[in-house]
C-alpha cells in the first residue's frame, strides 16, 4: 500500500512536471536567478571578511629592549612574552640583523659611511596577538615588562581596521536577511503561480475524496524539485563567477586571490540547494493551504 501510493506520487510528480513545462522552467529559472543573486551576495560578503581578516591578522606591535640587553635576557623575555594571555606568535629580530638590513636599505644612498658606522639597533620583538581586539591589551601588558623599554603599536590603523570589519559585518548580515526573504517571497510566489494555475485539479482530487496530505505530497516534492533545479543552476552562474574573479585576481591583483582561495565553496554550494529545496517545498505547502479544506 505504501510502495503504491509512493510510486503515485512520483508518477504523478513527474507528470506534472512534463505536462507544464512552461511554468516549471519559468519557476526554476525564477528561483536560479534570485539564489543566484542572493549567493553571489554571500560569497562577496565573505571574500571582503576574509580580506579585512587578512588585513587585521598582519598587525603586529614592537617591542625593543634597552641597548645593553644581552642576548640572554632577549631569550629570556621572549620565553615570557610568548607566554602572555593573548599572544599568538612572537619574532626576536636580533640588533645584528636589524643593522644589517638597515644597511641594505640605505648603502645605496650614503654608500661607505654606515658601514663605518657603529650599530645603533637594539634587540626587536614582532608580536602578533591572537586576535586584533586584544592588540592593545597585548601593547599595555609589553610596557609594564621589565627589560622591555619601548612599544609600538598601530593602534588608530588597527582600530579603524576593527571598526571597518563590525560595519562590513552588520551590513552584510542585514542585506543577506533582506535579500534571503526577498528570495523565498519570490520563489514562494512563483511556485503559487503555478499552484493556482492547477486549482481545478486540486479541487476535482477533492471531489473523489483525496486527503488533504494525499494532495499536498505531490505539490510540496514538486516546489523542492523546483528550487532544487534551480539551486543547482544558480552554484553553475556562481561558480562560474568565482573561477572569472579567481582567474582576474590572479593577473591583475595576486596578493587578493588567497581571499577567494580560501573560501569554503563545497559547503556554500551545498547549503544553496538545501535553501532552494527548503524554500520550494515550503513555498508549494503555503501555497495550497488556501485551495484545501481545513
Amino acid at each position: 500500500m505504501i510502495l503504491s501510493r509512493l510510486e503515485f506520487i512520483l508518477r504523478e510528480t513527474l507528470s506534472n512536471l512534463t505536462r507544464h513545462g512552461v511554468m516549471t522552467a519559468a519557476a526554476i529559472g525564477t528561483a536560479a536567478v534570485t539564489l543566484s543573486v542572493l549567493g553571489g551576495f554571500l560569497l562577496s560578503a565573505a571574500m571582503l571578511g576574509n580580506l579585512t581578516n587578512d588585513q587585521l591578522r598582519r598587525f603586529e606591535v614592537a617591542a625593543y629592549t634597552a641597548k645593553d640587553t644581552s642576548r640572554q635576557r632577549s631569550l629570556e623575555l621572549k620565553k615570557q612574552i610568548l607566554a602572555m594571555p593573548g599572544v599568538s606568535s612572537c619574532r626576536l629580530i636580533t640588533k645584528e640583523e636589524a643593522w644589517r638590513t638597515d644597511q641594505r636599505k640605505y648603502n645605496e644612498l650614503v654608500g661607505q659611511v654606515i658601514k663605518d658606522l657603529k650599530n645603533p639597533m637594539t634587540d626587536e620583538f614582532q608580536i602578533r596577538a591572537v586576535s586584533a581586539e586584544r592588540t592593545s591589551e597585548v601593547a599595555a601588558k609589553l610596557r609594564r615588562m621589565e627589560g622591555i623599554e619601548q612599544v609600538s603599536e598601530a593602534k588608530v590603523e588597527m582600530e579603524r581596521v576593527v571598526a571597518i570589519a563590525r560595519a562590513l559585518k552588520v551590513i552584510g548580515i542585514s542585506v543577506a536577511m533582506i535579500l534571503m526573504l526577498a528570495t523565498a517571497y519570490i520563489i514562494s510566489s512563483s511556485i503559487r503561480l503555478t499552484v493556482f494555475a492547477r486549482r481545478r485539479e486540486i479541487q476535482i482530487m477533492q471531489l473523489v475524496g483525496a486527503t488533504n496530505g494525499f494532495i499536498r505530497t505531490p505539490f510540496m516534492l514538486e516546489g523542492l524539485l523546483h528550487g532544487l533545479g534551480g539551486a543547482g543552476l544558480a552554484c553553475l552562474m556562481v561558480a562560474y563567477g568565482i573561477g572569472s574573479l579567481s582567474q582576474f585576481l590572479s593577473r591583475t591583483l595576486p596578493f587578493l586571490n588567497s581571499v577567494s582561495a580560501d573560501l569554503p565553496l563545497t559547503g556554500f554550494y551545498l547549503s544553496l540547494l538545501g535553501l532552494g529545496a527548503g524554500i520550494g517545498a515550503l513555498g508549494s505547502a503555503l501555497s495550497l493551504r488556501k485551495f484545501l479544506r481545513a
